[in-house]
């Protein structure tokens, strides 16, 4: 029982530590690269140039309520600053899907995948989408009977 608990915390850990992000580049034998997230092109284009002649590195961007900040390892400092230059002038509604498109996106995406189901014999999936937003806590609550991971929070009612 220790080890799942365990498990779920680094799970839920990981999971909460990347809310908020935005997107990770990877720069490896001067090749910039976007890792996770998405990064608009001009954007791309513009960190390539500051990074012109660096070899390795890592930048990560993440939601803060005044915008976005912007992490790096292996960067310059010069080179950092000129991408946090670069990143404020980005409003951050393009820097990441709104969340009302990624739940369209999903529900657009079951029906093929219904349909793909149901030549197989398999039984079609249905699903109910909520987006709510505030201050929320999500936290593991039970016993070792019942065990179950619960958000709680106005934001949730």
């Amino acid at each position: 029982m220790p080890i799942l608990l365990l498990l779920i915390a680094v799970v839920a850990y990981v999971l909460f530590s990347r809310s908020r992000e935005i997107f990770v580049l990877r720069l490896r034998s001067r090749k910039l690269t976007c890792h996770r997230g998405r990064v608009p092109s001009g954007l791309l284009s513009s960190f390539r140039e500051v990074l012109d002649g660096a070899q390795n590195g890592t930048i990560k961007a993440s939601r803060t309520p005044n915008g976005a900040h912007l992490r790096t390892s292996g960067i310059s400092s010069s080179a950092e600053q000129r991408m946090r230059n670069i990143l404020g002038l980005y409003p951050i509604s393009k820097l990441s899907a709104p969340r009302h498109r990624t739940a369209l996106a999903m529900q657009e995406a079951l029906s093929p995948l219904n349909v793909a189901w149901k030549e197989r014999g398999l039984p079609e999936i249905r699903i109910g989408i909520g987006i709510n937003t505030g201050p929320m806590s999500v936290s593991n609550m039970g016993s070792q009977r019942r065990f179950d991971c619960a958000v709680m929070g106005w934001a949730t009612q």
